[in-house]
């Protein structure tokens, strides 16, 4: 499954409301400099070494089940924002999204059939430089 990169306030918009996030639930999240094979590279960065955000979601509810998500350099994100997490935010021209517990440089999505959902789903994928 390809990325697909959100990139204007009307993407982000309905990406937020094909999901009921009252039910889903954050499997998993990972953060790391390793950027996967995939993802857009038309970034506008603020010239400091950033996290990407990487995020699995059972959506329990949509079809396919699983929501990976990836929060592209990340500078401003709260601690609790996996908790009762949604994607609702403003998008700018330069496709960077606020949200109300995160800003991240471009978000990018890809829907999941199946995914490990017993933990650790991230670990071979992302845990080396060369992510996939």
């Amino acid at each position: 499954m390809e990325w697909l990169s959100v990139d204007t306030q009307e993407q982000l918009d309905q990406l937020d409301g094909s999901v009921c996030w009252e039910d889903d639930v954050v499997l998993e999240y990972y953060g790391t400099p390793a950027i996967a094979v995939g993802l857009p590279t038309d970034v506008s960065r603020s010239g400091y070494a950033l996290p990407n955000v990487y995020v699995l979601i059972d959506t329990l509810s949509s079809d396919p089940r699983y929501l990976e998500l990836a929060l592209i350099h990340c500078d401003d994100i709260a601690h609790s924002a996996f908790e009762a997490f949604r994607l609702s935010g403003l998008v700018d021209a330069l496709k960077r999204v606020v949200g109300q517990r995160f800003r991240c440089a471009r978000i990018a999505y890809k829907r999941l059939e199946s995914a490990n959902d017993q933990g650790f789903y991230f670990g071979a994928k992302y845990l080396s430089d060369g992510a996939t």
